[in-house]
C-alpha cells in the first residue's frame, strides 16, 4: 500500500467506497470503542505513573533525609559529651565527618528535586502523545519522545545524586569511626 495515499480504517478511499454502509457502520463502530478504550488506557497510564514517581521519590528521600541528618543528630550528641571530657582531642575527621553528612543530605534534597522534575517530564511525555480514532490509537511524536528524552537524563542526574548522597553517608561514617576510634584510645 502506498504510504502517500489516504487512509481510512486501514481502508484507501477507494476501497472503502465499495464497502456496503452496514459493514462501515460496524467498522466505525468497533474502532470508536477501541479507540475509546486506547484513549482511556493512555489517560490509567499517565495516573499511574504520576503516583509511582511521587511514591518512589518520596521513600528514597526520607531514607536518605534520615540517615544523614539521624547521623549528624548522634554526632552531635556524641561531640557534646566526649568534648567536655577531653578538650585535647583532635576533632579534624569529626568536623569532616558532619561536613560529609550534611553534604549528603543535601544531595538527598538534590535527588528529591531532580525525582519530581523526572516524573514532570514523564508526565508531560505521556500528555504530550498524539491520540487518534485510527490506529494507532496512541502514538508518540517529537515533544512526546523530547519529553522522555529529559526525563531520562534527570532519571540519570536523579541516580547519581542518590549514589553520591550514599557515598557522602559512607565517607561521613568512615571519617567519624576514625574520630571514634582515635577518641576511645586516648582514654
Amino acid at each position: 500500500m502506498n504510504e502517500n495515499k489516504p487512509v481510512l480504517f486501514g481502508f484507501t478511499p477507494e476501497q472503502w467506497a465499495v464497502i456496503p454502509e452496514h459493514m462501515q457502520a460496524h467498522i466505525m463502530q468497533v474502532n470508536s470503542a477501541a479507540a475509546t478504550s486506547a484513549h482511556g488506557n493512555q489517560a490509567a497510564r499517565q495516573s499511574a505513573m504520576e503516583s509511582q514517581l511521587w511514591s518512589v521519590g518520596v521513600t528514597v528521600v526520607k531514607l536518605l533525609m534520615t540517615l544523614n541528618a539521624g547521623a549528624l543528630v548522634a554526632i552531635l550528641a556524641f561531640l557534646g559529651s566526649l568534648v567536655r571530657e577531653r578538650s585535647e582531642l583532635w576533632l579534624d575527621p569529626l568536623i569532616w565527618s558532619l561536613g560529609w553528612f550534611f553534604l549528603g543530605v543535601t544531595m538527598a534534597m538534590a535527588a528529591a528535586f531532580a525525582a519530581f522534575f523526572t516524573g514532570s517530564a514523564q508526565d508531560q511525555a505521556i500528555k504530550a502523545e498524539a491520540t487518534q480514532w485510527e490506529p494507532p490509537y496512541v502514538r508518540d511524536n517529537d515533544k512526546s519522545l523530547a519529553q522522555h528524552r529529559r526525563g531520562d537524563r534527570l532519571r540519570l542526574l536523579a541516580i547519581g545524586l542518590t549514589v553520591l548522597s550514599w557515598g557522602c553517608s559512607l565517607l561521613g561514617g568512615v571519617l567519624f569511626l576514625q574520630f571514634a576510634i582515635s577518641a576511645l584510645q586516648a582514654r
